[in-house]
């Protein structure tokens, strides 16, 4: 991805702590991201991208809940699934991250706090 490509070529200043990005699309970087990024021309040490898609199902398996990518040095893109007749608990599912998969160790040894 370009703005990938960008961010190892011209590593921006990075900043203490987690920067959770919330978004509908679950490909692309937020606009929100990128306008912090050209306003304050910084980035926190670890930025997750999350998206909450809701199934046709009316509950998913814990288990099957979160899928953690890793797109580039520190940041992470979060997909949560939820049945439609669930209700989102995102912060929840953040401390979730500190279990599970390589994914989610990975992204908690990166400094996330969730």
């Amino acid at each position: 991805e370009e703005f990938l490509t960008s961010l190892e070529e011209n590593p921006p200043v990075r900043v203490e702590g987690t920067a959770v990005y919330m978004t509908l699309s679950q490909q692309g970087i937020p606009l929100s991201l990128l306008f912090n990024l050209r306003h304050n021309k910084a980035l926190h040490k670890t930025v997750v991208i999350m998206s909450v898609v809701t199934e046709p199902t009316p509950r998913v398996n814990p288990e099957k809940r979160r899928k953690i990518q890793k797109l580039g040095e520190s940041l992470f893109r979060v997909t949560l699934h939820y049945g439609f007749a669930e209700s989102p608990n995102i912060p929840k599912a953040l401390r979730s991250c500190s279990r599970g998969d390589s994914s989610a160790k990975r992204l908690r040894r990166a400094g996330s706090r969730c």
